[in-house]
């Protein structure tokens, strides 16, 4: 055996520059070179195969010389060559141009061929939109037709390839199968035209698979939007990830408008309530309304003031018939006329300032209040007449032989219901508007169990029942004067049994007393019997006590319940509550009108012949217009009730909750504990990162500037949607217009605006924890904050607004435009069915707004259109705002669509209006997603002259979070580097980041052995888990958890918090202080450094500061310091963690005990020092990248200290391997574990070998392609390895096993076995 001397490599940071691809070839040069090149490759494949056929048929040497005469025809190739960018750019023209066109060939000779011969199996007979009979391609002949497509490619890519082995192969990226390459030798003919037709197969697997990929999710859209479903697995993942769910799309859609309109009557409210709080504001000062209990007590006499006024009526609610004829066709619900005595209250109001309040305004606020009060009341009690005739409608068609006297009888139980609800409007709408209880939050029913009084509440209270017990002991001696212990007994009774139900028809709207004592009676109407006494029955005004004293009873009540006497309360609630019964009602109506016998129908037989058998369920629909008990039942018939659709549109309508966290709704210990520790504090921790965050503010309406610029529009360049776009703001505090705000609810019932995602994950989660116990911690500790967190909230929403509304004002201008440039009547065209949007419009106003609001609504990031399963991924422990990543990619996808969609869709005048919309639309997602963030990477590259090799280096010492990130370089005054990570402004940069993954991994793997489909295969797993990251990475608040209880006290970055040293105390104190840090503000962090910019003070870790780059962070383009010194720290502590697990992948297996064989130690060997090897050439490429950066070698090897040994520093930078040999210790266990089991020691039969191995090892270069496997010679099957120039039986090694067989790529293992251990090796040598 013959041992080879290992040449020591001396290393220097410019040898180390070349290995980062440093070149003076810009990408843009490169990219143009890669087509060039890819142009040329074209007819440099097909000759080369032609010269290689002839090569076989007449033993010529063509096939060197042609390929020679393209390689030296341009330097094209070597330029595209030099970056990643220009690879690609070369591949994709070299197969694709051909690719492309053979692909269509290949469909179409492949469609010709299956018609040929049984057209009955792969097509189907349908009818088109105009109602014609067509013939289509089943799914089937679909599936054939790609596979002929895909077929085409491969043939195209085996002619035309310029270099097979260059690109690659499945075969070669795994390392098996038949389509591994065979080693490039430009003399065999044979082996040049087998590998191309290995290619070709390798090709046409891969393009049939993408194009059934791209087939099959085209298919599971379409298949998400048809009728018909059978409720199999595929069709339960789709009702899960998209939009509509289960629903059907029409169903979805006219929720959708439900929705809005509710919201645009909510938003009226907020409206009303905001302007009527200013207004009483204005008599105080700020600091008096925050701090002074005198004035807070002043105020609320103030708004009970208005409250009565608000609430009161002259003579009573009244309503006036509306009649068609002598018919009755509905009415005008009317509350009457305020109380004017209560009106002249508001008028003497005064303020501490001495100002007086503005009366006319109050009036005219409470005046509207009424109006849009009274506007839904009358079309809820117009609904009942509304629902009677579709019950009429319904029973028709369930009968169309219905005799008069049925619908006779119906008409009259209509009129029944609309008399009842009207008697009710008049007894008890006065009481409905005005029964905000604390102790009943939300219109709650039972008692809330944390409601706590007040003391002087509770007294009264007490006062009252033990006055109330004295007056019954006159009468009756057996009863018992309470004691103070038995009235407080008493009180926690009442405050314990009481309900409140909101019936209006057939119930009550107030307050029902649970009295055991029995004492309220006397103070209640005499006839009154019932177990639970209705507040407004307590008659009695006033009770004397013996003191003297005066009590109110009703009034006691009311303050011991926590009666809110707010105007503003009064009017959110009252609206609130109306307008979400208002808009089911209408809704439901919505939904009978239009879909009547299309998707709902009065027998199963009919639905399951429209939606599949398996896709109704045996009973109809069971339900009524509102839940009985709650809010405003009217008895009203509800005209979907009785009737079939889809199983989707039923649980919707029925409320069935199927989500996959509905268990957290459960009132049990796991539950309880989820939503207190995990849920809840999620929710905290993203309420102080966006909306309490200054900083996510800034950077919210600066970052949303990108939709409108993916849609092709520019910011802020329109003038007249900057106007309409400001009106986004009117609805932050109390700004006074009426016009701004009237067309801000014409958009929210569009659908428009206020459909932030992020918010709309908050919203969810604080709504899905409204009940936990924290939860109700946080409410009180947030009332604290009063407006500011509500001013906040919707300086929030109006930031995400405002980009909203300026994309809505630009797309209808620029669509009217389009359509007057191409000579179309725009009513017409709006009245047509044949317009863009497919449905005719009442006028043009109404197609433009729809036209406009639709592509918002789509392209736009909106929360109305998050997926069930990204929905219940916000009450899961991971992810942080999810929605918003999820709809980066809904959009990205429909805005591509809706490109294309415009730039072909021909109008019925035969013109193409929308043509160049539809390509500056697909021309501003381009410039958005990915040409802006490179011109930025460019440009500043350029002007700090910042190299190649340096942008390498730079990724290495950036966090984790920021590796696959748009990186913009900057260099300071001394030449020191910083970073602005851009992708925390870009928001489409979920979509780059994976396309940016595998460029990275390209020029991470590329070496002069690997292929190109390699490095992208790698590349495309990394992207997937960066695409994936948003979704399953760990939410703000379990990732502090996790730092403390799963990774002992160290942040994810590799941060030390402390260690196992700490005390006890200090290391609770730091725990506690960590996960504190998760529910602050992030502007904390962000206020502290500019702080230290200006009084120059650095941090406890020594850093310093500069006050431009902080300013710069609020837009999230704050430049941070690369520091590779300090992160070499974290380096250094990975590699010797890396070190210890290398070894583990040798002692743990083999040294458990019981049998080992010499193949598994010379196995394990190799594989630990394959890991080790990654272990350590990780290092030293960290070592020379913190050198290019500017670090000094001094003060690299100081932090190596003595924590690496000066032997494996030296190593290090020399760029030599130190292979792992197994200790003495380790040799040791081998034999005493042998010895147990009676056999001898494995490693003493291994030992020569692994010795050999080792030596070979030892001072390997670390800038090796690959690391060298060794055939195992302990192996039990036979080989001849299939390598030139070898002969067939290989030499003696001594040993009774034979070699291994390798994969078809042994020829690679074995020339770099002989680069290792020379060419003499007994394994390797030839």
């Amino acid at each position: 055996m013959v041992e080879i001397k290992t040449t020591p490599i001396k290393v220097n940071v410019s040898d180390f520059n070349t290995n980062f691809n440093d070149n003076k070839v810009g990408t843009i040069q490169s990219v143009l070179s890669g087509i060039a090149a890819g142009l040329i490759d074209i007819p440099k494949g097909a000759f080369s195969l032609g010269a290689s056929l002839m090569d076989m048929g007449f033993g010529t040497n063509n096939a060197a010389q042609v390929e020679s005469f393209f390689d030296d025809l341009t330097t094209f190739d070597e330029k595209a060559e030099q970056t990643t960018a220009g690879k690609i750019t070369r591949i994709v023209a070299n197969l694709g141009i051909p690719g492309t066109a053979a692909f269509k060939l290949g469909s179409k000779l492949t469609k010709q061929a299956i018609e040929a011969k049984n057209a009955g199996t792969y097509y189907k007979i349908t009818k088109d939109a105009d109602d014609k009979l067509q013939k289509t391609l089943t799914t089937k002949g679909k599936f054939v037709t790609t596979l002929g497509g895909a077929g085409g490619v491969g043939a195209s890519d085996a002619i035309f390839v310029g270099d097979p082995e260059r690109v690659g192969t499945i075969g070669d990226a795994f390392n098996i199968g038949f389509t591994q390459l065979a080693e490039n030798d430009e003399n065999n003919a044979a082996r040049e035209v087998m590998n191309r037709l290995k290619f070709g197969v390798d090709s046409a697997f891969l393009g049939g698979i993408i194009a059934g990929t791209g087939t099959a999710m085209k298919m599971a859209v379409q298949r998400s939007n048809k009728l018909n479903r059978s409720n199999d697995a595929i069709d339960k993942i789709l009702d899960y990830v998209t939009p509509q769910g289960a629903k059907t799309k029409e169903f979805f859609e006219t929720e959708r408008v439900m929705i809005g309109r509710r919201s645009a009557k909510l938003n009226q409210a907020q409206v009303l309530h905001r302007q009527l709080d200013k207004n009483v504001d204005a008599l105080y000062p700020l600091l008096g309304r925050i701090g002074s209990t005198s004035v807070q007590k002043q105020r609320e006499g103030v708004v009970k003031i208005i409250n009565d006024a608000l609430t009161s009526s002259v003579k009573g609610p009244k309503v006036e018939f509306v009649k068609d004829g002598k018919k009755l066709v509905g009415g005008k619900f009317d509350l009457g006329d305020m109380d004017p005595k209560a009106l002249e209250k508001i008028k003497k109001i005064t303020g501490t300032n001495g100002k007086k309040i503005d009366y006319d305004r109050v009036v005219e606020l409470l005046t509207d209040s009424r109006v849009v009060i009274n506007d839904m009341f009358s079309d809820i009690g117009n609904n009942i007449i509304r629902a009677g005739k579709k019950q009429i409608e319904t029973e028709k068609l369930i009968d169309p032989k219905i005799t008069q006297e049925a619908i006779n009888r119906i008409e009259k139980q209509t009129l029944e219901k609309f008399f009842k609800f009207k008697d009710a409007f008049k007894d008890k709408s006065i009481d409905y508007i005005n029964n905000t209880y604390k102790i009943f939050p939300n219109k709650q029913t039972e008692a809330l169990a944390s409601y706590k009084p007040g003391a002087e509440a509770v007294q009264n209270a007490k006062a009252m029942f033990i006055q109330l017990s004295k007056d019954r002991n006159k009468i009756d001696k057996n009863v018992k004067v309470l004691t103070d212990q038995g009235a407080e007994y008493a009180v926690d009774r009442l405050l314990a049994g009481s309900k409140k139900y909101d019936n209006l028809v057939g119930g009550s709207v107030v307050p029902l007393l649970k009295d055991e004592t029995g004492f309220l009676k006397n103070i209640a109407l005499k006839d009154f019997d019932k177990p639970l006494l209705p507040l407004n029955k307590v008659i009695k005004t006033e009770i004397k006590t013996g003191t003297g004293q005066t009590l109110t009873p009703k009034k006691i009540i009311e303050d011991l319940f926590g009666k809110v006497e707010d105007p503003s309360a009064t009017v959110i609630s009252s609206m609130g509550n109306l307008a979400v019964i208002r808009g089911k009602h209408n809704f439901y109506g919505d939904l009978y009108d239009r879909m009547i016998g299309k998707q709902f129908f009065t027998t199963r037989e009919e639905a399951a012949s429209v939606f599949g058998d398996r896709n109704v369920l045996n009973t109809p629909i069971t339900m009524q217009a509102t839940d009985p008990g709650r809010k405003l039942f009217t008895e009203a018939y509800n005209p979907l009730n009785g009737l079939y659709t889809s199983k989707g549109n039923q649980e919707a309508l029925e409320g069935i909750n199927r989500s996959l966290f509905s268990w957290t709704e459960n009132n049990n210990v796991l539950s309880n504990f989820y939503n207190n520790f995990i849920l809840f504090p999620k929710a905290t921790s993203q309420l102080a990162k966006t909306v309490l965050s200054p900083v996510t503010h800034m950077r919210n309406i600066i970052s949303a500037a990108a939709f409108a610029g993916a849609n092709g529009l520019v910011p802020l360049v329109d003038q007249q949607a900057l106007k309409e776009a400001y009106g986004a703001f009117s609805q932050v505090g109390a700004k006074n217009s009426k016009e701004y705000n009237k067309r801000y609810q014409q958009l929210l019932e569009l659908g428009v605006v206020n459909t932030n995602a992020r918010q709309g994950d908050l919203t969810g989660i604080l709504a899905d924890t409204s009940e936990t116990s924290f939860s109700k911690a946080m409410q009180n500790m947030l009332k604290k904050l009063g407006k500011a967190k509500d001013y906040a909230t919707d300086l929030y929403t109006a930031e995400d607004d405002f980009w909203k509304m300026y994309t809505f004002a630009a797309e209808r201008s620029r669509i009217d435009k389009a359509l007057k440039k191409s000579g179309i009547d725009g009513t017409a065209f709006a009245k047509s069915e044949r317009n863009d949007i497919g449905r005719a419009f009442a006028g043009y106003d109404e197609y433009l707004d729809e036209a406009a609001a639709r592509i918002v609504r789509n392209n736009v990031p909106n929360y109305d259109y998050v997926s069930a399963g990204i929905k219940d991924l916000r009450r899961a422990p991971i992810g942080n705002f999810v929605s918003f990543p999820a709809e980066i990619i809904r959009t990205s996808v429909n805005i591509m669509k809706k490109g294309l969609d415009e730039f072909n869709y021909v109008a019925p005048n035969g013109t193409k209006p929308f043509k160049t919309i539809g390509m500056t639309r697909l021309a501003g997602y381009g410039l958005t997603a990915t040409v802006i963030p490179y011109g930025l990477v460019e440009g500043f590259k350029a002007a700090y002259n910042v190299s190649g090799a340096e942008m390498e280096a730079l990724r290495r010492f950036v966090p984790e979070w920021s590796k696959n990130s748009t990186l913009i370089p900057m260099k300071d005054d001394e030449g020191k580097f910083k970073y602005v990570d851009f992708s925390h402004a870009n928001a489409y940069d979920t979509m780059v980041r994976p396309i940016k993954t595998v460029f990275n991994a390209i020029a991470d793997g590329r070496t002069d052995t690997d292929t190109v489909m390699e490095d992208v295969l790698q590349g495309v797993v990394e992207s997937t888990n960066e695409l994936g990251k948003p979704f399953i990475s760990e939410s703000i608040w379990t990732e502090s958890i996790g730092d403390i209880f799963l990774r002992g006290g160290r942040t994810r970055d590799g941060r030390r918090l402390y260690t196992e040293q700490t005390p006890f105390g200090d290391r609770f104190q730091k725990a506690l202080n960590h996960m504190v840090g998760a529910q602050l503000p992030g502007s904390l962090a962000q206020g502290e450094r500019i702080f230290r910019s200006i009084a120059e003070s650095p941090d406890k870790y020594g850093r310093t500061f500069e006050l431009k780059d902080e300013v710069l962070g609020f837009a999230g383009l704050r430049a941070v310091d690369v520091d590779p010194i300090r992160s070499m720290k974290f380096k250094i502590a990975d590699f010797t963690r890396g070190v210890s697990n290398s070894r583990r992948e040798f002692t743990s297996p083999l040294l458990r005990g019981g049998p080992v064989t010499p193949e598994q130690i010379v196995d394990r060997f190799q594989i630990a020092n394959s890991e080790l090897y990654k272990v350590q050439k990780r290092i030293f490429d960290d070592y020379y990248g913190a050198r290019t950066l500017g670090a000094s070698e001094n003060s690299i090897d100081l932090e190596f200290g003595d924590r690496v040994s000066r032997v494996a520093l030296a190593n290090i930078k020399a760029g030599r391997f130190k292979p792992f040999i197994p200790s003495e210790n380790i040799v040791a266990t081998f034999a005493e574990n042998a010895r147990k089991i009676g056999q001898p020691s494995p490693y003493s039969i291994a030992e020569q070998t692994i010795n050999r191995i080792s030596r070979g090892y030892s001072g390997m270069s670390l800038l090796l392609d690959e690391f060298p496997i060794t055939p195992n010679p302990f192996s039990t099957a036979p080989i001849n390895l299939p390598t030139a120039g070898m002969q067939s039986n290989l030499p003696s090694l001594g040993l009774t096993t034979a070699i291994p067989v390798q994969s078809p790529g042994t020829g690679n293992t074995v020339a770099k076995g002989q680069q290792v251990f020379g060419p003499l090796d007994t394994i390797f040598g030839s």
